[in-house]
């Protein structure tokens, strides 16, 4: 067998399909965060319009999205170098869609749709980009307890 056959078995990344398939990874991402980024510029509005009973809530969406650009950003730049902002994402996004699912059964609860819909399908995008570019793979962190790595 081949050594670039054993490294793929193996589960490493090499060649022309490893670069294509980080870079569809990448791509999903950017596509991701600029979505995020789409929806903190519209919920700028919403802050505005916001009753004062809810005007933090919304600020603090807002301000989330922001946030969820930059990490879906950061991850699209150097999808190997955050070990464990990809879990932490999709862990997020995943309880986020979970949670509208359990929400769900009580009619009272408004908009659990638009997130089963906007966050479910972010959750797949985020899993097939990890498994793109191979977001476990990110190096380990050189830490040590006494500070110095």
């Amino acid at each position: 067998m081949s050594t670039m056959a054993t490294e793929n078995l193996a589960g490493q990344q090499d060649g022309t399909t490893g670069r294509t398939r980080s870079r569809l990874g990448r791509t999903l991402l950017c596509l991701a965060a600029a979505g995020a980024a789409a929806s903190a510029a519209n919920a700028i509005g919403g802050v505005a319009d916001a009753e004062s009973a809810v005007k933090v809530v919304e600020t603090w969406r807002a301000y989330g999205y922001v946030v969820f650009a930059g990490l879906f950003a950061l991850l699209a730049l150097r999808p190997n170098n955050y070990r464990g902002v990809w879990e932490l994402v999709i862990l997020h996004k995943v309880a986020l869609t979970v949670t509208a699912l359990v929400y769900s059964r009580n009619d009272a609860i408004e908009g659990t749709g638009t997130i089963l819909a906007w966050d479910g399908g972010l959750s797949v995008v985020l899993l097939v980009a990890y498994l793109l570019c191979r977001g476990w793979a990110s190096p380990t962190p050189a830490w040590t307890p006494g500070g110095r790595g």
